[in-house]
């Protein structure tokens, strides 16, 4: 056998969950069908409905395979990642959401992937997902001209995938709707997600993914999306912020995200609020509520020194909206 490859990878799949049961009952079904399925399933629940809650529990108690409950009082996406990260004890950490069809065969090709020791992280596709090469995003720093080919993190701090993907294309970053780490990689680095983004923690993914496969790039380690790993992310929207608040998120987490991965860095700071002008003039053109994104920018200059230090003050903001 090859000295880098392992024979038999174990996985631990999180998923976290917030008053879904049905969205999470339709994804039960598909990883009861799922060929070489993990080891064991974690479900963080975050809901506040006693109710949803009692289905949620029992969907675990009465699934054809190791799915674990565990209850969390605070609803927050951060939190519910890292719980879920140390109540698992598998070789493969595996992220997705609740409303993630995963199609059978899927398991098997991650668990090839990671036989190989220097691959630290695997980021999976979206079947749904339009991929676009708009000279426009290139102009405001949302995609990378020279990085096109890979998965990369832009100028303006945002992630994107490659335009064309293999079975194993490099990347700086991964989505969270699927993507898995090397357990040992995460505790070694002793990385976390960051719990300053709280309840729907727009980019926390990427700010996580970001800074792992930095960590990874330094050890000489591989992280990559690959075509292997397709999955059909169905986008509840029961639970999306509304669109100011999305829109004070997009822009305060980003320029959060910069200070943590660039700390000192003028351009990459200038780009953040260069792809924001980008977000204006696609509004206005859009007709797309232009105005929350001028708002939002006054609101980050406003309070930069704390939205640096992650304190975010969404609450404040919304009371103005």
């Amino acid at each position: 056998m090859n000295e880098h490859k392992t024979p038999h990878p174990t996985i631990s799949l999180i998923i976290p969950t917030y008053n879904r049961a049905e969205t999470l009952r339709r994804t039960f079904a598909f990883l009861a069908k799922a060929e070489e399925g993990p080891e064991e399933v974690i479900v963080v629940d975050q809901s506040r409905d006693e109710a949803v809650a009692g289905e949620i529990r029992a969907l675990c108690e009465g699934a054809p395979f190791a799915a674990r409950y565990v209850f969390q009082t605070v609803a927050s996406l951060t939190m519910a990642r890292n719980r879920g990260m140390a109540e698992a004890g598998s070789d493969v950490l595996l992220f997705m959401d609740d409303d993630v069809d995963v199609a059978p065969g899927t398991f098997r090709q991650l668990r090839l992937l990671f036989a190989d020791e220097q691959l630290a992280l695997a980021g999976g596709l979206d079947k749904q997902t339009e991929y676009t090469n708009s000279p426009a995003g290139y102009f405001f720093g949302k995609s990378s001209w020279r990085k096109r080919g890979i998965g990369h993190v832009t100028s303006g701090m945002y992630g994107r995938f490659p335009l064309r993907c293999s079975e194993q294309t490099p990347t700086e970053w991964a989505m969270g709707f699927f993507f898995a780490v090397r357990r040992s990689c995460v505790e070694r680095w002793r990385l976390r997600f960051d719990e300053h983004f709280s309840s729907y923690a727009y980019a926390e993914d990427l700010a996580f993914t970001a800074e792992f496969c930095r960590r990874a790039r330094q050890e000489g380690l591989r992280c990559v999306m690959s075509s292997l790993l397709v999955v059909d992310h169905r986008y509840s929207q029961e639970f999306r912020v509304p669109s100011s608040r999305a829109t004070l998120m997009m822009v305060l987490h980003r320029a959060y995200i910069r200070h943590r991965l660039f700390p000192g860095s003028l351009w990459r700071a200038a780009m953040v609020h260069w792809s924001n002008m980008g977000d204006f003039v696609l509004r206005l053109c859009r007709r797309q509520r232009p105005a929350d994104v001028v708002r939002a920018e006054l609101f980050y200059w406003r309070h930069r020194r704390s939205v640096l230090r992650g304190d975010f003050r969404y609450d404040e903001f919304l009371k103005k909206a």
